[in-house]
């Protein structure tokens, strides 16, 4: 294979993916039961994580082109840092949520 990354980025992909699917079919149930939130204030919350990553991808792709043309891993490893400040602080933070 020419492109020894190819693979990493394929299997990497789709754990996100597979992750992206299971927080889009189990969070308005556990919204629901564990918080009990109205379907409206449901459907807000997942529409607006939709448009969030809608709009992430479009600027991580423009910033990923902007960068090196050759070197998109900087970008996504920045991405992926920043995802990852934001889990933790909603882990440390998560009695304070609604």
């Amino acid at each position: 294979m020419k492109a020894p990354y190819v693979m990493l980025y394929g299997f990497s992909f789709f754990c996100v993916k597979f992750a992206v699917y299971a927080v889009l079919l189990w969070m308005p149930m556990y919204l629901r039961e564990d918080f009990m939130w109205e379907n409206q204030h449901i459907a807000n919350a997942m529409s607006v994580y939709e448009i969030g990553a809608a709009i992430g991808t479009v600027v991580l792709c423009m910033l990923s082109d902007r960068n090196d043309g050759s070197r998109r891993s900087p970008t996504a490893l920045t991405s992926i840092g920043v995802a990852f400040i934001i889990s933790l602080s909603f882990w440390i933070f998560y009695d304070k949520f609604p």
